[in-house]
């Protein structure tokens, strides 16, 4: 469960027990597990951003690579931007 103050408690709906503990919860739009990684939520981005720039490669009949590269960095880079952490530079192992 998330939360050192979790002791699985049980929670009662409507008089029907509600499961322990989820696996993984989305808040304020990222994506955490129980072991608090990030992984679900990287991989939901990449797959986003990958079919946002596949968009733009089906509908742009221009292959001018200042016009992508203008319109990746105002429509799909803001998605990779959001909610992430800059680790001045590092990578870091997830």
């Amino acid at each position: 469960p998330i939360g050192t103050g979790n002791h699985n408690a049980s929670y009662l709906f409507g008089g029907s027990i509600l499961p322990n503990y989820v696996t993984q919860v989305r808040d304020l739009g990222v994506i955490i597990d129980s072991n608090l990684r990030f992984k679900h939520h990287i991989c939901c981005i990449v797959t986003n951003v990958h079919g946002r720039a596949a968009l733009f490669l089906r509908c742009f009949q221009s292959r001018d690579s200042l016009l992508l590269f203008k319109a990746f960095t105002t429509y799909a880079r803001p998605m990779l931007e959001f909610g992430t952490v800059h680790r001045f530079g590092l990578l870091i192992n997830i």
